[in-house]
């Protein structure tokens, strides 16, 4: 039988590198928000033996087995709670190294998924712990709700805030920025704000507090992601921005912006919130 769920992806609105860490790690902070007109769509068919397959479709993701996020979530559960194995087929719509979280969602909701096939009756206090291993983000998506990340990511608290009614507009081209390219090139330092009291203004303050301390060195490395915020802002955008290390640029609007000069030529989405 299958068993069909979707994984959405999420947003940053701000992000500040603030220091680096003893442990290599850097000290942030931002808030990420979900989005849930963009999803994946994963399937689960248990199996009578403990073997694991993952199928793609759409979007395939040049990973081996037992690198793949999901696959190492479902072992996680077989491991702790004794599951059969599973075929998994996940068609990606959520582009890859985009700064969308769209990874993490998957395993996020790998996790969530088998406990309902299976009823495991798992709480989400116990999918977090399982989560934290599979990283920071992956934990966000348990919950799936606004927070204010700090610390080196792992840190969480959940933020009362809403977009409702505002148009939301995703531009990607055909690169992606790795994580580890972004903080190679990035320089920590304090906010002049943080974001928290940031979004208590008027969301048209916003884009002249909200920053992302990766676009810097990434937007010199490619001038194109500066380019489509520039062309974003003068669409009509109230906040536009680099999500995560990139490469999505998003913007927030009170209308549907015109972005057809970058339909067909690269990943685009537009959704009212």
């Amino acid at each position: 039988m299958e068993n069909i769920f979707h994984s959405n992806c999420k947003i940053n609105l701000g992000l500040n590198v603030i220091s680096r860490r003893t442990d290599g790690y850097h000290n942030i902070e931002s808030l990420m928000f979900p989005v849930k007109g963009l999803y994946d769509t994963i399937t689960i068919v248990p199996r009578k033996d403990n073997e694991v397959n993952f199928f793609q479709k759409n979007i395939v993701v040049d990973c081996l087995n037992e690198d793949n996020l999901c696959v190492k979530a479902y072992r996680m559960l077989m491991i702790q709670y004794g599951i059969s194995g599973a075929d998994m087929t996940i068609e990606k719509n959520i582009p890859f190294g985009a700064g969308l979280g769209g990874g993490s969602s998957n395993a996020a909701y790998v996790l969530k998924s088998a406990n309902e096939v299976f009823g495991l009756g798992i709480s989400n206090t116990e999918l977090l712990d399982i989560a934290k291993h599979l990283g920071c983000d992956t934990s966000f998506f348990i919950e799936n709700k606004a927070v204010i990340v700090e610390g080196k990511g792992d840190l969480m608290s959940p933020i009362d805030i809403s977009l409702e009614g505002y148009h939301l507009t995703l531009i990607k081209p055909n690169f992606s920025v790795s994580t580890q390219e972004a903080y190679r090139g990035v320089r920590a330092s304090l906010p002049e704000k943080t974001i928290k009291k940031i979004v208590t203004m008027d969301i048209n303050n916003w884009k002249n507090y909200l920053k992302n301390d990766f676009e810097t060195s990434v937007f010199k490395k490619y001038p194109l992601l500066e380019e489509i915020k520039k062309s974003l802002y003068k669409k009509g955008a109230i906040l536009a921005m680099m999500s995560g290390s990139g490469s999505t640029i998003y913007a927030i609007s009170e209308t549907s912006l015109d972005i057809n000069e970058y339909v067909g030529k690269m990943f685009t989405f537009s959704t009212i919130l």
